[in-house]
């Protein structure tokens, strides 16, 4: 069970995943370049483990490293959400997970969230739109909607608040609907075998 954090806003962006390629961190510092054109200030907050060295060079290259803070990997669970919870907003340009762990976070954590339309993750839009959801590789795109929260505050705390509900709705489930859910799997599996 993950609960919203009150924090004092901090970040106007987080980023919080493993550092690599296929997570679009990349993508993702690429974008805020373009948005720094517009907002000088822009600020994102960078937390998880892997290699930084590549992507501290590319943030140099798109004149934003000072825009960056590079928190690295934290200890524990509680502290990436009480740093992350310092923060506007979310985003996630994955290239290939299902639904990623940061997102769910994320919507617990009472954060809207941008992502890359792959893999299931759109399912949570099942409804409405609750996820800013952007093609795979398009960083004008993933820029594009980011900037539409920034420019209509009321959206971004209405998808924040959407979001809990939806991630309520989609993840938390008793022990007994879990396991009767189980059930029913193997159930229906046995009876393709028959």
């Amino acid at each position: 069970i993950i609960n919203p954090i009150e924090v004092e806003k901090k970040y106007d962006l987080v980023f919080f995943a493993r550092l690599s390629k296929e997570k679009g961190i990349g993508d993702l510092i690429q974008a805020l370049a373009i948005i720094k054109k517009k907002r000088l200030n822009i600020s994102l907050c960078i937390i998880g483990g892997g290699t930084t060295e590549p992507w501290k060079t590319l943030a140099e290259e798109n004149d934003v490293f000072e825009n960056i803070h590079w928190a690295g990997f934290l200890p524990t669970q509680e502290d990436v959400h009480k740093m992350a919870s310092m923060a506007n907003i979310s985003v996630l340009p994955t290239y290939h997970d299902m639904i990623s762990g940061t997102i769910l976070e994320s919507l617990f954590l009472k954060i809207p969230v941008v992502a890359y339309n792959v893999g299931s993750i759109h399912e949570v839009n099942e409804k409405e739109e609750i996820i800013s959801l952007v093609d795979k590789l398009d960083v004008e795109g993933l820029a594009k909607a980011i900037e539409y929260l920034f420019d209509n505050p009321n959206i971004q705390k209405e998808r924040a608040e959407k979001g809990y509900i939806r991630a309520n709705e989609m993840f938390v489930h008793s022990d007994e609907e879990i396991r009767e859910s189980l059930l029913n799997a193997y159930y229906s599996v046995i009876k393709d075998f028959k």
